[in-house]
């Protein structure tokens, strides 16, 4: 029977970045490209509030218009670029196709708390939920969350709106109340190859690439020098 009351709000303890990593090593020619775009959010126990299936869900707006976005912080999950690099924009607000590897998702869902009115009826919500599991060394629950981030934009900053989600529930009993976690920064896509020539093996070609921002430049400071005596070159 699906559940009728609302889960527990979780107790979340801190969100730190995840890398996965590709590595090819069998030609002369190495290959290592590590992805980006994961954050890793660590929970305090215990963990299924209301029974199996319970998953960790990311919060996001169900709705479309014009809304007041101060009045939406508490709710909803945002994202921004950061503010130090020019680079590539991102959309208005995170979606459900902004988001990989989710087990469940919902839209126009309720919270317990009050929300922002739309047309006379409080502003619905929606969901994407991925599995909790139990890290035994530091005795905490732990859920990883990928994001598909535009390519071109450069260490952007989320601030997840988190709850528990209870897909096998009623419509009104699906969500627990939210929960802000701390702004977190998306790591871009690296790629490292290294070839060597088979007839000038001490010879190693090292290419770098992934998104950088287009600015600002480094000021680079020259600092004054002592005066040196003269040197004569001397050949080696």
């Amino acid at each position: 029977m699906p559940a009728s009351a609302r889960p527990a709000a979780p107790s979340v303890a801190y969100v730190v970045p995840t890398f996965a990593w590709q590595r090819q090593a069998s030609t002369n020619i190495k290959r290592s490209v590590r992805f980006g775009g994961g954050l890793r959010v660590y929970l305090n126990r215990p963990w299924f509030s209301s029974g199996e299936g319970e998953l960790l869900g990311v919060v996001l707006l169900s709705q479309f218009g014009t809304i007041d976005r101060e009045a939406w912080k508490p709710f909803i999950t945002q994202w921004g670029a950061d503010p130090i690099w020019q680079s590539g924009k991102l959309g208005s607000l995170p979606g459900r196709f902004d988001f990989d590897g989710y087990a469940a998702a919902d839209e126009n869902l309720t919270l317990e708390e009050p929300t922002p009115r739309t047309n006379g009826q409080a502003g619905r919500v929606g969901v994407v939920g991925f599995p909790v599991e139990y890290d035994a060394e530091r005795q905490m629950w732990f859920c990883d969350v990928t994001l598909n981030v535009d390519g071109s934009s450069y260490t952007p900053f989320v601030r997840m709106a988190l709850a528990r989600y209870q897909p096998h529930a009623l419509a009104d009993a699906k969500l627990s109340r939210v929960v802000l976690a701390d702004f977190a920064q998306l790591t871009p896509d690296r790629s490292l190859v290294v070839s060597s020539d088979p007839y000038a093996p001490q010879r190693l070609r090292i290419t770098l690439s992934g998104v950088a921002p287009r600015g600002p430049r480094p000021l680079l400071h020259a600092e004054p020098q002592p005066a040196q005596p003269a040197q004569h070159p001397t050949e080696v």
